[in-house]
């Protein structure tokens, strides 16, 4: 009698894709849910010479709540996201407000947003540092140095509301996948209890339930 080669949820499905054990989120890799069907209690066939020792008899039950299996693929959270995919997907999604985001996704749009808002304030502070400093005169700030206080302006008007939607439309996209509906996310617009609102959302666990949001 031999001794089991690995664990004894390891399978291949029909394409000879192995079944893999939860990611950290809850998921499952490989599996889609139309190859999942079925599965549930279906007899393992006999392999050659008997089956191994420690090998199921049933197959292991579907995922009950798969995630994106192609980074391009905006119907389904990306569960374990890198950066810049999460930026990628975050852009994507820029208005979309149906659907589903995994906190790697959350979390990894918000970091973006926070470093290039703060990028871009910094920029916009040199530039009206400049402007005061070569377009005032003794009565006060000239067309120059007014001008290009303006321009700094609207380059942080633009920048701010440039992400402000696509981070609400993440935000209730996180909600979806937490099983809330995404309009709580107007949450966030209630005065010194909005930042945390963000972080509530972030670390919302997955919930299954939330598939019924997927279009």
């Amino acid at each position: 009698m031999t001794s089991p080669s690995g664990p004894e949820w390891q399978q291949n499905d029909s394409r000879g894709i192995p079944r893999t054990p939860p990611w950290p989120d809850g998921q499952w890799q490989g599996v889609s849910p139309a190859d999942a069907s079925g599965y549930w209690g279906t007899p393992m066939p006999e392999p050659v010479g008997g089956r191994q020792y420690g090998a199921p008899r049933f197959r292991y039950p579907p995922p009950s709540n798969p995630g994106a299996r192609d980074p391009r693929d905006l119907g389904l959270p990306l569960y374990g996201a890198p950066f810049a995919q999460s930026v990628v997907r975050f852009f994507r999604g820029y208005v979309r407000f149906s659907g589903r985001a995994s906190r790697s996704e959350y979390w990894w749009a918000q970091l973006f947003c926070f470093v290039t808002l703060l990028i871009v304030m910094a920029l916009v502070a040199a530039i009206v540092l400049v402007g005061l400093a070569i377009g005032s005169d003794g009565d006060g700030l000239s067309a120059v140095g007014i001008a290009i206080t303006v321009v700094g302006a609207a380059v942080a008007v633009l920048a701010i509301f440039g992400l402000l939607l696509p981070m609400y439309a993440v935000g209730a996209r996180r909600l979806h996948d937490a099983g809330y509906p995404g309009a709580w996310i107007l949450c966030a617009l209630i005065p010194y209890v909005g930042g945390l609102v963000w972080i509530v959302v972030g670390v919302l666990d997955t919930n299954p339930s939330g598939m019924r949001f997927d279009r």
